[in-house]
């Protein structure tokens, strides 16, 4: 398959079997497109390496093209609707039994192609029509603008909260599932929550709140007069596409970590730990038909995902390696990295590999933040770094977003910065050109 077939890869998360083959499921199955769009956009081939994402490129392309065609003001609006009718089934399956939630999990899933491949798209046709009435360098700061939804996602929501909160035992409460991600269970504590909400205070949050919402507001209205009636509504697609890349995943975590407590419950009865029941697939847990223990303990130590001839399928063993070997990019003798300028500046720094909360205990002020993205519960370290690089993300990611916000150096695309850099590494990050430079 992989020989066969050209694949690029595209992201890395951490999603367990049980999960990301819920997800996979939703994306390659005609059906959980049905109210969504009338000709359904699927995923063929697909494969989670290393945790590792890579979509092959005819495929892709094909699924591009036919989301090209239904952007339009129309399709937008029922599609708006349809995943809030999803997000609030996703929420009620919490309640309910391990198929229902799975399906429900699985019906959500095209959420997260759909938003990825108009993110581009979208941003690639604002582009063209500003420019048509726009100077560049307008046009440059209306986008950058923009690129900063003026709906809150969770985790600025959660920021403002904080800030006005007289109660912040209840406040975590309500947010507690805020740093858990891929099925962990890491609770919001609240020694967490009264340092973050110094911090905010100290960095007088509310007035460059109101400061950030007026900003977008005008870019907004100006956008819209520039483009015209006909056309307008591509603000509020763009603005949409902004706020939903990271809700809808925030939707998946949020939902997966009120289930917690039935999945634990669940294991016990599969006799299995909490990590190992994660570590099945979807079909082996509803039919329960767990494999042996060896088998989902090696797929705790390593794995592939599968996505071929119309099934998803976890891969172990020999298998798993041939395909590794397949996908392996040489990294060797780099010297820098060229990315995408998601928030300009230039500053060097000793690097430090951000991939799970654990790493947060090495970082010191200053330090530059090298990730395959960044995600809301980094935040403590985000505030005090000097630059982010990551692998990944277009210009409506959190880490694009957040750097603006912060107003930090940031560069994101680079496809191999975890994979070049390492740890105490110097580096020059040229956030004006987009380039990573190893200095020693």
């Amino acid at each position: 398959m992989v020989q066969q077939k050209k694949f690029f890869r595209t992201v890395t998360r951490n999603y367990p079997p049980l999960l990301l083959g819920s997800i996979w499921r939703g994306m390659s199955y005609p059906g959980d497109y049905v109210g969504l769009l009338d000709n359904p956009v699927v995923i063929t081939d697909a494969i989670s390496a290393n945790h590792e994402y890579w979509y092959e490129t005819y495929n892709m392309n094909a699924c591009k093209a036919c989301l090209e065609k239904v952007i339009t003001q129309e399709d937008f609006g029922r599609i708006q609707m349809e995943f809030d009718r999803r997000e609030e089934k996703l929420m009620h399956s919490t309640e309910k039994g391990i198929e229902d939630f799975l399906t429900a999990f699985q019906n959500y899933s095209p959420a997260v192609l759909i938003i990825w491949a108009w993110d581009e798209l979208v941003f690639a046709r604002m582009r063209t029509e500003l420019a048509k009435n726009a100077s560049e360098s307008e046009m440059k700061l209306l986008l950058d603008a923009l690129n900063i939804p003026l709906r809150n996602n969770y985790y600025k929501q959660e920021q403002y909260d904080l800030v006005t909160t007289r109660d912040i035992r209840k406040h975590i409460k309500e947010y507690a599932w805020i740093l858990s991600r891929y099925g962990r269970n890491i609770p919001y504590t609240f020694e967490a929550a009264t340092e973050n909400k110094r911090i905010l205070e100290e960095e007088n949050y509310l007035n460059g709140y109101a400061q950030e919402k007026e900003g977008i507001k005008n870019a907004i209205r100006r956008a819209k007069e520039i483009l015209g009636p006909r056309q307008s509504y591509l603000v509020d697609l763009m603005q949409y596409i902004v706020f939903y890349r990271t809700h809808r995943t925030d939707m998946l975590n949020k939902a997966t970590y009120a289930y917690i407590p039935r999945l634990e419950a669940l294991a016990d009865t599969f006799y299995l730990t909490y990590q190992e029941l994660l570590h099945c697939m979807p079909e082996e847990v509803t039919q329960r038909k767990i494999p042996p223990k060896r088998i989902i303990q090696e797929r705790t130590w390593a794995h592939s995902i599968v996505v071929a001839d119309g099934a998803v399928r976890c891969v172990v063993g020999e298998d798993m390696w041939k395909i590794q070997e397949c996908l392996k990019e040489d990294v060797q003798d780099v010297s820098s990295l060229t990315g995408t300028v998601a928030s300009q500046g230039k500053i060097s720094g000793l690097v430090k590999i951000i991939r799970d909360p654990e790493d947060f205990a090495k970082f010191v002020e200053g330090d530059i933040v090298v990730a395959n993205m960044t995600t809301p519960d980094m935040m403590p370290i985000l505030r005090k770094a000097g630059a982010f690089v990551t692998e990944e993300g277009g210009i409506t990611c959190h880490a694009a977003i957040l750097s603006r916000e912060l107003k930090k150096p940031c560069i994101i695309g680079t496809k191999i910065a975890t994979k070049v850099l390492k740890d105490g590494m110097m580096v020059e990050v040229d956030a004006n050109k987009g380039v990573v430079k190893i200095l020693r």
